[in-house]
């Protein structure tokens, strides 16, 4: 492999180095979060946008962006799991919705992957503790 188009494979990498791949995953993007889940081999991942769980994006109206924003959403989810998640964003969720100051005592990045091909196919990855 010369360039790598997604990043989605190495992404789930390194979720799992980091052995994090036990951990309720949740995700901002149809392609980002469906692609990540696919590469974990996992058939669930909860839906920031739509703030719904499932194997597979639902192509309806509450599929698009969170109210609020993607945070709120991660934050619910968060709250609602009971422990630490991994949340996983592309570029253009870190770009144009950056997590929120008030966030950062219980949101660690975990890493980024690049893909070397399309932009937006750069995936980060954030664990959300317990408030």
């Amino acid at each position: 492999l010369q360039y790598r188009f997604s990043a989605a494979g190495a992404t789930a990498d390194l979720i799992r180095r980091e052995h994090l791949a036990t951990l309720p995953l949740a995700g901002s993007g149809d392609t980002t979060a469906t692609n990540v889940l696919a590469h974990l081999g996992r058939d669930e991942i909860f839906y920031l946008d739509g703030e719904r769980s499932g194997p597979y994006v639902v192509y309806d109206a509450k599929r698009r962006r969170a109210p609020g924003g993607v945070w709120p959403a991660a934050v619910r989810f968060g709250d609602r799991s009971g422990g630490p998640v991994v949340i996983v964003v592309d570029l253009m969720v870190v770009n144009e919705d950056p997590p929120p100051a008030s966030l950062q005592p219980r949101l660690s990045l975990v890493g980024c992957e690049e893909s070397q091909v399309v932009p937006l196919e750069t995936y980060c990855v954030f664990v959300l503790g317990l408030r």
